[in-house]
């Protein structure tokens, strides 16, 4: 394992989009629209944060790797590997991956003090943490660091949006 937390954010965030691949591809059941639009946005995402914390690892005179070796660099990481996800199963798995990703970031934030990186680093946790906690807990319907569905929001949709004619 690194120590290095710009080459571990930068490996985690390879893995983690390498995972959200496997899921996009081997999206299954009746939510498959859903499934595969979600885990295509994160791998996207992941692909391009991977390549600026490389560059930040650069400027920084860290050590840089090629992709293939990211599994070398995060030892603990175990790979995605089944055959078919289902929706709910792509959002549980999303929640573990994310909460490594963010601990990561938070570490690499931690050991700095240019606020440019900072400033670059609070923008990608911004982003995760709130699909953390906010969006990918009200897929769920469960406590996800404090926030809690409890159906109101749900309500007051039904509130505002009129009925339905036919």
């Amino acid at each position: 394992m690194v120590d290095n937390p710009f080459t571990k954010a930068a490996a985690i965030a390879l893995l983690a989009g390498n995972d959200f691949w496997l899921m996009h591809i081997c999206s299954k059941d009746s939510d498959f629209d859903k499934s595969h639009q979600l885990t295509g946005q994160y791998y996207e995402r992941l692909s391009v944060e991977a390549d600026m914390l490389m560059e930040l690892a650069m400027e920084q005179n860290q050590p840089v790797f090629n992709p293939t070796d990211a599994l070398n660099i995060v030892e603990n990481w175990s790979p995605e590997r089944r055959a078919a996800y289902d929706y709910g199963t792509i959002v549980d798995v999303s929640k573990s991956i994310i909460l490594q990703y963010i601990s990561a970031l938070r570490e690499l934030r931690n050991s700095t003090d240019r606020t440019d990186i900072e400033s670059r680093v609070d923008d990608i946790l911004g982003y995760w943490e709130k699909e953390l906690n906010y969006k990918l807990a009200r897929r769920t319907n469960i406590l996800l660091s404090g926030f809690v569905n409890t159906g109101l929001d749900d309500a007051l949709v039904q509130f505002v949006t009129p009925p339905k004619t036919t």
